[in-house]
């Protein structure tokens, strides 16, 4: 059967009532400890007049570890790198893991982030951090003066453009547009340890197997709201077990969560918001999904299924089977007490030495005895010796510093952290370089313990929901740089993966023993490249982790990966190479006397076709006088014989005109003798003669 609100509702409360951290239990109690001891806040067996010095030991303690710590996860540009499936995913598992590290060290505030994280761990026994893919909407307002309709058209069909104001001018359109651009990213957030419910049936620190996890904190009104939740101004609010709120209040230096502080109005009241993942058969099938619920006053405010927990979790000092171990702070905690006990003796000591007691008698003034000041005056009646007696009180100062001096040793031994590796002992110098190295060697290894246990837990679990998140989340490709290299990444495209190694720079010794043994190793390198036994990129590893070792970030700025760089060619053998000239030599000579035969044939070839071009030009200027010759011929002839047909054509006239009957013998006389006549008949022939030519010249 499926559940209702109320059944949800009663099994989140019974699994609460059975968490670890709920109400003021033993572990409330202690991380209340631990931190009041951090702080070096009194113990309350105080007494009035008496020291009440504390030492900080717990303090110490914490903030000499976390240094090593910080800089063993941060001093790389990678911290984890996953593993490829096969050949054919090397390549994308380099690039997920430089993107996944991008994410987690560059676009995450990562350093306060580690910082936080592992100083609860150390602190409060367990630290926590929240992974989460949080969308925001930044709106502006743009305004645009006489547009076109069609300019109108392409700006509203713009992705996430709406038109809030429009007025139509002579010019144009004027429009106001809202412009709304939605941003995603992961966000990685340390929770305080008093704010994390977990199942006491959970048998690791990590808790992606866990049954029950919560996480109460205080938000608006406002908030809640804008995460997409409807709530009543005047919501009832979750009541808070008091061992949350003695951390809480511990915590407080300046009363910053004091309850008195209310909003300026309802919308900025403080309201607990709990989310709970949880193993719950809400459907009534018989098997267990794991849940997702977001509840504020009593009220589920959402529901739905949850792909995973969402948090990582670091224990220094992990206990076997249990979700809770120890902190260092739980080591010191005695330390603390006993070495601020001696340290108070020993004040006291020197209080009483300075300012000791006296037996005196009635003849000293009392009002001047109890009035202790240099260069005070005792009032006396009679003999001072004899009235006034001090009480001896034995020398207790040498035995305490011997005492603290051996419950530092005490402390050095549970921590790992020395006065070598603090560079405080003023003696170091006196001791064999050797003899320090040892002790130095000794105490990391329990600081390099504690950083594979932060590695292998919480640090791995970390960087795996953050490559599952950047999977299911990231809707469009982004460009990234890898190997200095401009790339398109889309984890739209990634495989899901679980199988990684931890990269922290977990070295043997300190940095100085890693940069000698780096530099013995590119020694042996040179040597070895000559027998074909390292490369270019066996090199190249070991120069970009000197430069990792030194405290840079990216080995690649100093050196270029061999494998990046153009194929150089190989230098040829010195007797081949003078061979190749001589023959180079050969080859250019020989070239030479090539190119001297081509260019007198081609002199030649012009020569002879200079020739034949001036003897065809001869031969057609020739012709072309030939053919003239021959035109003038024939037009002398037809101009010849024009002439004599026209004598003719003058003969027959006149002989015509001579013969003819009708004409008397003195009219033939006067035509025969008249110059008028006869010119007369030499421009009808001259008439005829031209038509005649000018027949032939067209015939022609």
């Amino acid at each position: 059967m499926k559940l209702s609100d109320a059944d949800v509702l009663n099994a989140i409360e019974q699994k609460a009532r059975e968490s670890y951290g709920y109400n003021s239990d033993t572990l409330n109690a202690e991380r209340e400890q631990s931190l009041n001891y951090y702080l070096g806040k009194p113990f309350g067996n105080e007494i009035d007049g008496r020291s009440q010095v504390v030492t900080r030991d717990t303090l110490e303690t914490v903030e000499w570890m976390l240094p090593a710590l910080l800089k063993i996860f941060t001093s790389g540009d990678k911290v984890v790198e996953f593993q490829p499936k096969g050949a054919e995913d090397v390549d994308a598992a380099e690039q997920e893991t430089s993107y996944v590290n991008h994410v987690v060290m560059q676009q995450n505030d990562s350093f306060m982030a580690l910082y936080t994280w592992f100083k609860d761990a150390l602190l409060m026994k367990t630290g926590y951090v929240k992974v989460y893919w949080d969308t925001q909407e930044d709106v502006t307002e743009d305004n645009y003066l006489n547009l076109s309709e069609e300019e109108l058209v392409m700006l509203s069909q713009d992705q996430g453009v709406e038109i809030v104001a429009a007025e139509q001018t002579e010019q144009g359109i004027s429009v106001t547009v809202k412009r709304v651009t939605k941003n995603g990213h992961i966000c990685i957030e340390p929770v305080p340890p008093e704010e994390i419910l977990v199942d006491m049936s959970c048998r690791s620190v990590s808790l992606d197997k866990a049954n029950y996890v919560e996480h109460r904190t205080k938000k608006t009104i406002s908030d809640i709201r804008l995460m997409g939740f409807d709530v009543e101004d005047d919501i009832s609010d979750y009541e808070a077990e008091e061992g949350s709120e003695s951390i809480e209040t511990a915590r407080n230096l300046y009363n910053e969560d004091d309850e008195s502080w209310q909003g300026a109005d309802a919308s900025t009241r403080l309201v607990w918001f709990r989310d709970i993942t949880i193993r719950l058969d809400e459907d009534g099938d018989g098997i267990a999904e794991l849940m997702r619920y977001y509840i504020v006053g009593g009220k589920i405010v959402y529901r739905g299924k949850a792909e995973n927990v969402y948090y990582a979790a670091l224990c220094p000092i992990p206990m076997p089977h249990r979700h809770v171990g120890l902190s260092l702070a739980d080591l010191v905690a005695d330390v603390q007490e006993i070495r601020s006990a001696i340290m108070r003796q020993y004040v006291d000591g020197l209080f009483l030495a300075n300012n000791g007691r006296y037996a005196i008698s009635d003849r000293v003034n009392l009002d001047d005895m109890l009035v202790s000041r240099p260069g005070g005056i005792v009032r006396v009646q009679g003999d001072p010796m004899s009235a006034i007696m001090p009480l001896v009180h034995p020398n207790t100062g040498a035995t305490a510093i011997e005492g603290l001096s051996y419950f530092d040793s005490q402390k050095e031994n549970r921590t790992g952290i020395t006065k070598y590796n603090q560079g405080l002992d003023a003696n170091s110098l006196n001791k064999t370089a050797t003899g320090i190295n040892q002790i130095m060697n000794a105490a990391q290894q329990r600081m390099e313990l504690v950083a594979r246990v932060f590695a292998e837990s919480g640090v791995k679990r970390l960087f795996t929901l953050v490559h599952e998140l950047t999977k299911k989340h990231s809707d469009k490709a982004t460009i990234f740089r890898l190997n200095n290299k401009w790339i398109p990444v889309d984890p739209r495209q990634w495989q899901t993966r679980t199988d990684m190694t931890i990269a922290v720079g977990l070295g043997t010794g300190n940095k100085d023993a890693q940069l000698a043994h780096l530099m013995s190793i590119l020694q042996v390198q040179r040597e070895a490249m000559q027998i074909g036994v390292a490369t270019p990129k066996n090199i190249y590893s070991a120069a970009k982790r000197l430069a990792e070792n030194a405290g840079f970030s990216d080995g690649n700025e100093f050196f270029t990966n061999p494998e990046q760089q153009q194929p150089q060619q190989q230098q040829p053998n010195p007797l081949v190479q003078a061979e190749q000239i001589k023959q180079q030599g050969q080859m250019q000579a020989k070239q030479i006397e090539m190119q001297a035969e081509a260019q007198k044939f081609q002199a030649e070839s012009q020569q002879e076709e200079q020739a034949k071009q001036m003897e065809f030009q001869q031969e057609l200027v020739l012709e072309k006088m030939k053919i003239q010759s021959n035109e003038r011929i024939k037009a002398a002839e037809i101009e010849s014989r024009q002439t004599e047909k026209l004598m003719e054509l003058a003969a027959g006239i006149l002989s015509a005109q001579t013969a003819s009957p009708n004409i008397d013998d003195s009219t033939r006389l006067d035509q025969a003798g008249n110059p008028q006549a006869m010119q007369q008949v030499m421009q009808a022939i001259y008439g005829i003669s031209q038509q005649l030519s000018d027949s032939g010249m067209r015939g022609r």
